[in-house]
């Protein structure tokens, strides 16, 4: 129930951030190419997941992708600069307001 509340809410924050990042005029492109993969990545990664828990554990399968999304994580933090920007002061760097971008005709 934990880990669903965690997704769901996880979710819906970064649908929220995608939407509010996005110019206005390419948000439901945006928004449909972001739902696809996340849904439908979501639904073949799980099946495959599922058939390798039945194999090596149920511990192991949740244990070792964590890590490595850490170590991941960790090595991005420190590799890139706009994360290290964002890590270090909570605000993102914009490259130009949503108000600069021109409207496609």
């Amino acid at each position: 129930v934990v880990a669903g509340g965690a997704q769901a809410s996880y979710m819906a924050l970064s649908a929220t951030f995608v939407q509010d990042m996005t110019p206005d005029t390419l948000r439901g492109r945006v928004m449909s190419l972001y739902v696809m993969l996340a849904a439908g990545h979501m639904a073949f990664v799980n099946l495959g997941m599922g058939a390798l828990a039945d194999v090596v554990g149920v511990r192991i399968l949740l244990v070792v992708p964590g890590l490595l999304w850490t170590a991941v994580f960790l090595a991005g933090a420190f590799a890139l600069g706009d994360l290290r920007e964002l890590l270090r002061s909570g605000t993102f760097r914009t490259a130009a307001p949503a108000a600069a971008v021109p409207a496609q005709a």
